[in-house]
């Protein structure tokens, strides 16, 4: 138990809060009320009952507090509507399968005929896993058809059901096996049992399939996008049994099936030279893609409609149906889809294909003022995809401010039975020059003649009258007009007279060849200020490189002085010359300014060799002239300096090759 110090009536108080299995109570001591819960503060739905108040002070708070949490205490919510809807749909059964049936449907046909091998599990159809190869007997060729899953009553629960369809034909006699095998179903291994084809020459023994049903397309010509009728025949039998078909489906890659337009009838047909009952569904794809592709039907097959007999009612000859549906699928039906013509499209046109036809549009009314909208209401009749026709696009016109349309909300199932589809405008006149409604383009494909026709919405005439203004209004908009009573035309202003500027090309600037060198320059002047930042960096951990290659540029500088000295036989400028350039060649590895070194300096950075042969004498004697014009008062004899030019530039040299 812990406890949290309050004040009531300027005494000590605790709340305790107590482990949950503790009865909600109140129990007040001298000066402290502890109080047990199972929530924590503040109370929800509490109620409590105080056993003992010593003061009257304390007495009258806690009943104050107590009714202020019964008056804002809430009713319990109700369940959630959700939830409750989930927990009222039945339960579905997934245990382990109990019932597996795999069969021949029929067991006996004769060569080249072919046969239905059913796998029946009463299991999901999301949870078995077929194995990537399972045994096949020797010449008989297996392809898969068809699978679907249905669900029968099991009590209040639902089974599943999922069944698989294989077509077999051989074309030689013989008995032919498939042995069992293992599928995971709910991640447990469910064993297949063998079933058994008998293929015989000539088939006499008056076994018959389950009735297939037939898919017929009601088009010749199909385009890409157009809305192309289907129709599934179911033969009856000959004594006058109808197979109901369910959860039917239409297989094939690259196509919408248009549930909605589902419809069902029962009639009369020819088949053999008997009139036989034939139940038939009609419905509607859309193929998205272009090429050759296959379609087939597949759906469960319930029982005898009328309640005949049917020869598949011979336990011998027909195959176990636990759930009592079969599934059953027609044979592959090649249609090629064909991509709508770039040639010859017309303006307005959105995807319509069919035969349109347009009735005459009609307005909310034939006068309306300027800045009013007005409503355009136009329908379109026809057959082909009419249940999902877009409007037409209006148009920009001059004098009017056009909206997109809106449709009328109806579902498609009612605009297919009715036949037509509308479709409403909202246009508002800018100006009284307006003598009619803009005309809205609008075309369509046709796709038995395989052209594009024009269906453009004419005009309506209509009358834009100017919007009447209130007294005040007319009088303020007089006033302030510079010309009462007259309106000012517009006009275009004056030709310029002087040239604009040039453009080289009308090529935009992305398309030039030399935009993309322009977009890598930023790039380019970032990589090159990092390297001269990283130069800079060098540089400053390294001085002597930069005090070096000063030295050099002097030196280069005083050479070139110097042999302008020699080439005017100026003695004196050769000594002062010649000796401020070895001073510059020295200076860096001593290192000292170069003016504050003498000839000795220069000296030590020869060999012992050059220092007692000609360049050591060459330097002595360029070193006494300077020294004797700088400070002596009798100045030093300077014939001979021009002579020595060879020998100063060697050890000048041999001096720059140091640095």
């Amino acid at each position: 138990m812990r406890c949290h110090p309050l004040t009531l009536m300027n005494r000590s108080a605790a709340f305790c809060e107590a482990p949950a299995v503790a009865p909600p109570n109140y129990l007040v001591g001298c000066g402290w009320v502890c109080v047990h819960s199972r929530a924590p503060f503040p109370f929800r739905n509490l109620q409590a009952q105080v056993l003992t108040v010593r003061t009257s002070s304390v007495r009258f708070l806690m009943a104050l507090v107590l009714s202020v949490i019964s008056a804002n205490a809430q009713p319990t919510s109700g369940p959630d509507p959700l939830v409750t809807l989930m927990r009222a749909q039945p339960q579905i059964v997934t245990a382990a399968p109990t019932q597996v049936v795999a069969v021949f449907d029929p067991p006996f046909v004769q060569a080249g005929e072919e046969a239905t091998y059913r796998v029946t599990v009463d299991a999901l159809l999301g949870s078995i896993e077929w194995p990537e190869q399972f045994p096949v007997a020797d010449g008989l060729k297996l392809r898969a058809s068809a699978q679907g899953q249905t669900f029968r009553s099991f009590g209040v629960a639902l089974q599943p059901w999922s069944a698989f369809n294989f077509r077999a034909r051989s074309e030689q006699p013989g008995t032919f096996a498939i042995p069992a095998f293992t599928v995971q179903v709910y991640g447990q291994p469910v064993r297949i049992p063998a079933a058994e084809l008998q293929v015989v020459a000539t088939n006499t023994s008056g076994s018959m399939a389950s009735p297939r049903p037939k898919l017929e397309v009601l088009a010749t010509r199909i385009f890409a996008g157009q809305t192309v009728g289907v129709r599934v025949v179911q033969t009856g039998t000959a004594e006058g049994g109808i197979h109901l078909l369910s959860q039917m489906e239409i297989n094939g890659g690259g196509i919408i099936e248009d549930r909605i337009q589902m419809r069902r009838r029962i009639e009369m047909r020819p088949v053999d030279g008997k009139n036989l009952a034939t139940l038939i569904y009609e419905t509607d794809i859309i193929p998205i893609t272009i090429g050759e592709i296959k379609l087939a039907v597949q759906a469960f097959q319930s029982a005898n409609l009328s309640g005949g007999s049917s020869p598949n009612a011979d336990p011998v000859t027909s195959p176990p149906n636990p759930a009592g549906m079969t599934l059953v699928d027609s044979d592959p039906v090649s249609v090629r889809v064909r991509p709508l013509p770039k040639e010859g499209e017309l303006p307005g046109f959105n995807g319509a294909i069919g035969s349109f036809d347009i009735s005459q549009a009609t307005l909310a009314t034939n006068t309306v003022c300027v800045g009013d909208p007005v409503k355009l209401t136009v329908a379109i009749r026809g057959k082909g995809n009419l249940s999902r026709l877009l409007p037409p696009k209006p148009p920009q016109s001059n004098g009017w401010q056009v909206f997109a349309a809106g449709s009328d909300n109806a579902l498609p199932q009612l605009i297919q039975a009715r036949g037509f589809a509308t479709f409403s405008y909202t246009l508002i006149p800018t100006s009284t020059d307006v003598r009619g409604t803009p005309e809205i383009p609008f075309s369509y494909f046709d796709p038995d003649r395989g052209v594009y026709q024009d269906l453009t919405m004419p005009s309506v005439p209509l009358t834009a009258k100017p919007r009447q203004q209130s007294s005040d209004t007319q009088a303020v908009a007089r006033a302030e007009s510079p010309a009462a009573g007259r309106t000012k035309e517009r006009r275009l202003s004056e030709l310029v007279t002087t040239r604009g500027a040039m453009a080289i090309s009308l090529v935009p600037l992305p398309l030039r060849r030399w935009f993309p060198f322009l977009q890598i320059a930023p790039v380019l002047g970032f990589v090159a200020l990092w390297a001269w930042d990283r130069r800079q960096r060098f540089l400053e951990r390294n001085p002597d490189i930069m005090v070096r290659r000063r030295a050099r540029r002097e030196l280069c500088r005083a050479r070139r002085q110097l042999r302008n000295a020699i080439s005017h036989s100026d003695a004196a400028g050769v000594a002062s010359w010649g000796v401020k350039a070895m001073r510059v060649a020295v200076a860096p590895h001593f290192p000292a300014e170069p003016r504050a070194l003498v000839g000795a300096d220069v000296l030590s950075l020869l060999g012992e060799v050059d220092r007692r042969g000609v360049a050591g004498a060459t330097v002595r004697r360029l070193f006494e002239v300077a020294d004797a014009a700088r400070f002596d008062t009798k100045p030093a004899a300077l014939s001979g300096l021009p002579a020595l030019h060879a020998d100063l530039e060697s050890v000048l040299n041999r001096l720059e090759a140091m640095l």
